[in-house]
């Protein structure tokens, strides 16, 4: 006859193979999920209501087009060059501000460039104008 009893050898366990590879996965799906997580900057920018001027005074106005053609007043001027006009130009309180306008087209880095001339020419405040035409 068959003996349907257990047997004393065997013991029960649990194949933990599979599980482990299911929470490795879970692992690395909340790792990569978490990495394209952004975050957002509120900013609050200033507006003007009538669309009259901020800058006092007769503040020194230098344009960008799209080219980068840069124009002080209504001359074209290389970049090399601007440092040394800006500095004969300079009025001596240094309160004296400075408009750059520049086409929306132009690169960060040369709107940067342009910055730093201006700023070691002895611009310290530079405002920046948008126009809502394009030049």
């Amino acid at each position: 006859m068959l003996s349907f009893g257990k047997r004393e050898d065997e013991q029960a366990s649990i194949n933990l193979t599979s599980l482990i590879d299911v929470i490795f996965i879970l692992l690395i799906f909340f790792m990569i999920s978490t990495q394209f997580k952004s975050s957002h900057m509120q900013l609050e920018l200033p507006t003007l209501r009538d669309g009259s001027s901020q800058e006092s005074g007769n503040p020194l106005v230098i344009s960008v087009d799209k080219d980068q053609n840069i124009f002080l007043g209504d001359r074209i001027v290389a970049l090399s060059d601007l440092n040394i006009l800006l500095g004969n130009m300079r009025s001596e309180p240094l309160e004296q501000s400075l408009v750059l306008d520049c086409h929306r087209e132009i690169p960060i880095e040369f709107v940067l460039e342009l910055m730093g001339e201006v700023k070691n020419a002895g611009y310290p405040n530079i405002i920046f104008r948008h126009n809502k035409t394009d030049n």
